[in-house]
């Protein structure tokens, strides 16, 4: 927060208005301010307020944190951890707390329904895209127009004002706030925010999203669209009307930019919706039944109500309005005709010859060309040749006019790529009937197009889907870490690279020590906290062209390409340090855990006839290492 924004906040502060966390959540941020602070100690402060508890033990148990349910709130907290224990407080807090107000202009039940659709929206792109972590994307989304509460709650007359010119855009409202306060909403968002300790990039994300700024670092660049993103994504999912087609398209770039492709974040969005209703039933907040499907199609012009009102539209003109190029250098002949096209509802551009019917198809794609076959500087024949050579053009209807006894030169039309054609003089009833076929193949071809899309779309979406189960079936659906499938293939494409590059590469087998104890002791959802914190240490140690799995119950595998036995020896003395150093705490109680470690070096340097050479050996070492007393590294030189 700036020097300049402090004394508006305190001034804000000194009206005892400005929202802010009270009771339990309160007692929350004190206590998680303390360095001595323990998860028993926030537990028992949790209990005191059974919804708020349970509202974060719903967190840690959704799907962005993965494995075994947590049972109790002292799961909760250890699973969630302390900051994110803090953040969930003060925002489910704040929002039981300023529900409704005194400014009629100001949408409260609106604001928090936009508010937890952001939040919900963040929480999911954060866990696709990895930007951030999910807990703090959550509090990201909830709070990041808090600012305008702020001013709707200490002002509520004077913001009413601000708020009642009528089609104003968030910039012209930015300003007509800082006439009046001195500051706008987002600005004074991120005063509150960083007041409440929100760590300074998650602030500047808030503050400054939406905004593409030159030589940003990327993470912060990337933190701020994701921002930006879930703003958008639950303006447009709780919005009672649709929103303006910019804020929509607005989507693209963002998109882009954090690498989501368009299926993708329609698969999202429909988790999105799901999530969102459920959370608006347990904090009452409103929402609305909506689908993906219904909420794209108010965009892509496929809605039922869109449909329903392009059907009327055609009922109304009997036929789709469809765009025409003619070409005829008789004027006479062709003001008559354009006056007939135009008649059966045609938007009729009207040419002299063949060279301005070819520039006009090149500026835009039309549906239906009537042209006449003899024609200066550029015939029917050849123009009907260049309009099938251009791709753009492929699906033009073409009708040609011919006189009475020219039957080769109309062979040639068809042949050039005409689709039919007119006998000079035109009878007009022959024309309608004429038209009405060209409309029911260009129909077809729309038809047909649109089928084409929807199956590439369908594709689009059974590949994402696809590559998820494919992620899903290597992947250890407790720790995140590749299974035992996946460090199998792994470890022969390693040992296949190895022979290829006459490199050595290591593998180093992980064994926890009386793990069996801890699930006998503590109960089993301990001994999945204590695999998960595993995970998360091997992950932290490991270098990033190392791979780390779990092989099965207590054990780990880590390999380790192109290292020679000693590095793989101190790779592994590096897990074990840190693995010991590994503090647990559920309900007050904290214990550590040992592991026990065997390594390996291997490859075509030292004539190995197969991978799984490199498991035997490591395995032996692992279990040299358990007879030896356990809580140490040993190597298979020197069970050899």
């Amino acid at each position: 927060m700036s020097a300049s924004g402090q004394p508006i906040l305190e001034e804000l502060r000194g009206t005892g208005r400005l929202p802010s966390p009270g009771g339990v959540a309160l007692k929350l941020m004190e206590l998680t301010r303390r360095e001595d602070v323990s998860a028993g100690e926030l537990s028992r402060t949790l209990q005191m307020d059974p919804a708020l508890a349970g509202r974060v033990l719903r967190a840690a148990n959704s799907a962005a944190l993965g494995g075994r349910a947590a049972v109790s709130i002292a799961d909760a907290v250890v699973r969630v951890g302390f900051e994110g224990v803090r953040r969930l407080a003060m925002s489910f807090s704040l929002l039981e707390r300023n529900g409704a107000g005194a400014c009629r202009e100001f949408d409260y039940r609106g604001f928090w329904s936009r508010s937890l659709a952001a939040a919900v929206a963040a929480e999911r792109l954060a866990r696709e895209t990895q930007a951030a972590a999910a807990d703090e994307a959550f509090t990201l989304g909830l709070l990041h127009d808090v600012g305008a509460l702020a001013l709707a709650t200490v002002h509520p007359k004077e913001y009413g004002y601000v708020l009642g010119a009528t089609g104003q855009s968030d910039w012209q409202l930015r300003e007509r706030e800082r006439e009046v306060f001195r500051v706008c909403h987002r600005e004074l968002t991120g005063m509150m925010l960083a007041d409440w300790q929100i760590p300074r990039p998650l602030v500047e994300a808030v503050v400054g999203r939406g905004l593409v700024e030159a030589g940003a670092p990327p993470r912060a660049q990337r933190l701020a669209d994701l921002v930006e993103l879930a703003v958008t994504t639950g303006r447009l999912v709780a919005a009672e009307k649709p929103l303006a087609r910019e804020v929509f398209d607005s989507l693209g770039p963002l998109l882009q930019r954090l690498g989501l492709a368009r299926p993708l974040f329609e698969l999202l969005l429909e988790d999105v919706i799901t999530a969102w209703r459920e959370w608006g039933v347990e904090l009452d907040v409103e929402t609305r039944d909506t689908s993906t499907v219904e909420l794209l199609a108010l965009y892509d012009g496929d809605s039922p109500s869109t449909r329903a009102a392009a059907d009327a539209a055609i009922a109304a003109s009997r036929e789709p309005r469809l765009r025409v190029v003619l070409a005829e250098d008789t004027e006479s002949q062709r003001i008559g005709m354009t006056r007939l096209l135009e008649a059966q509802g045609f938007e009729v551009r009207a040419v002299v010859d063949g060279h301005a019917a070819l520039e006009a198809l090149r500026e835009q794609p039309v549906d239906l060309l009537v042209t006449d076959l003899v024609m200066p500087r550029l015939d029917g024949i050849a123009l009907c040749r260049a309009v099938r050579q251009s791709p753009a053009n492929d699906g033009c209807y073409v009708i040609v006019f011919t006189g009475h006894g020219d039957e080769d030169k109309l062979v040639q039309a068809f042949e050039a790529g005409a689709d039919d054609y007119l006998t000079k003089p035109v009878v007009r009833r022959e024309l309608e009937a004429r038209l009405r076929a060209a409309r029911r193949v260009t129909a077809l071809q729309r038809a047909l197009a649109r089928e084409a899309d929807s199956l590439r779309e369908l594709n689009a979406r059974l590949e994402v889907a696809n590559r998820q189960l494919a992620a899903a079936a290597l992947t250890d659906s407790l720790t995140g870490l590749p299974n035992r499938r996946h460090v199998l293939e792994r470890l022969r494409q390693e040992w296949s690279a190895a022979a290829r590059h006459q490199r050595p590469f290591g593998v180093v087998f992980v064994d926890l020590d009386h793990f069996k104890a801890v699930n006998d002791v503590r109960g089993h959802h301990a001994g999945d906290i204590v695999l998960e914190r595993v995970a998360r240490v091997l992950r932290r140690v490991i270098r990033t062209e190392d791979t780390a799995g779990r092989f099965g119950g207590e054990e780990f595998v880590v390999l380790c390409p192109g290292s020679n036995l000693p590095q793989v020896a101190r790779a592994a003395e590096r897990i074990r340090v840190e693995l010991e150093a590994e503090e647990f705490t559920i309900g007050g109680e904290s214990w550590r855990v040992t592991a026990s470690l065997g390594v390996a070096a291997v490859g075509a340097v030292r004539g190995e006839s197969s991978w799984d050479e490199a498991l035997r050996r490591a395995d032996a070492a692992l279990y040299r290492a358990k007879r030896l007393g356990r809580n140490r590294v040993v190597s298979a030189a020197a069970v050899e």
